[in-house]
């Protein structure tokens, strides 16, 4: 059988050093870092972004301000993992994505695996009948900063995890695009759904507003197959262990603090701080802070928390 089939746990590996740069799964962000010296060697499950079939991952390169030159020395390379669930020594690379600035002026994703089909039942070897498709990388420059570059590849991954609901949702607009007036209106109409959250968080009273939470708990269970209701049971006691630390002081929050966060997909927003810092959470006395990422997709013009 192939090992898509066998509760597949999705991963992308991220080794990456000296650049700005954001990371996108089917156009969700997953990860953003805005250091242009730093380095990062991680592992980030993403099997609740996964679609059963058609599948992208993008990262986009930012030079350290518009206009200007990529760093010489900036790297990304990211590469799509699957492991079955409890087997993570049995984790097989599907394709790599594979940013080097060196190799700017020629093929500065050079270094990715090959394109091609490949079969899921041989391990991922060169297949002209396999069952996944990697397409070639295709480079973009980004339109509203300038020198910035987007590198994405698609793939079709077929797998046994459900569809989730947010790739079926409500289109969402072009923030980015919008008048004042217009970003102020859609500002206010998603604030309203942190102000619940905010206000049941300063009340002490969770009780309300832990259905909204349904979608996001009752997917994360089937994302990484957890007894249904394991996922739900966690935010619960998170919420409640915040709101009773008295080391913890709820951060204030209106819409002068937030902005509307911008993902390559029109299917997801949310809304969050400086530094793509979640828009609800708590302020650590003595310093620091714990945050509560909120995602939401529309349908039938109803705000639903997805993630």
């Amino acid at each position: 059988m192939s090992i898509l089939q066998r509760e597949p746990v999705f991963t992308l590996e991220v080794d990456a050093a000296n650049t700005r740069y954001f990371i996108y799964i089917n156009g969700v962000s997953v990860h953003k870092e805005f250091s242009n010296n730093g380095q990062l060697t991680t592992v980030l499950p993403v099997n609740h972004w996964m679609h059963p079939a058609e599948n992208s991952v993008s990262v986009e390169i930012i030079p350290p301000s518009s206009g200007a030159p990529i760093n010489p020395s900036a790297r990304v390379k990211l590469g799509l993992r699957v492991h079955p669930s409890g087997e993570m020594h049995n984790a097989q690379t599907i394709a790599t994505l594979h940013f080097d600035a060196a190799y700017i002026d020629e093929n500065p994703t050079a270094k990715s695996s090959p394109s091609g089909r490949f079969s899921s039942t041989h391990n991922f070897e060169a297949d002209d009948s396999g069952d996944i498709t990697v397409s070639d990388v295709v480079m973009t420059p980004m339109k509203n900063y300038g020198g910035a570059l987007r590198f994405k590849r698609e793939m079709i991954v077929p797998s046994s995890l459900p569809l989730w609901a947010f790739f079926e949702s409500d289109d969402l607009p072009d923030y980015d695009a919008m008048s004042d007036e217009d970003y102020d209106t859609a500002m206010e109409d998603l604030f309203v759904m942190y102000e619940k959250v905010q206000s049941a968080l300063a009340r002490g009273d969770i009780e309300r507003i832990l259905p909204m939470f349904n979608e996001r708990n009752e997917e994360t269970d089937k994302a990484y197959y957890l007894e249904p209701g394991t996922t739900a049971a966690g935010i619960k006691e998170d919420l409640m262990d915040s709101i009773a630390n008295r080391e913890l002081e709820l951060a204030p929050l209106s819409t002068n603090d937030v902005a509307i966060t911008r993902n390559l997909t029109r299917k997801v927003v949310s809304l969050t701080r400086r530094f793509d810092t979640s828009a609800i959470g708590y302020n650590v006395k003595g310093g620091g802070s714990e945050s509560y990422n909120l995602i939401f997709r529309k349908e039938n013009e109803t705000w639903i928390l997805t993630r």
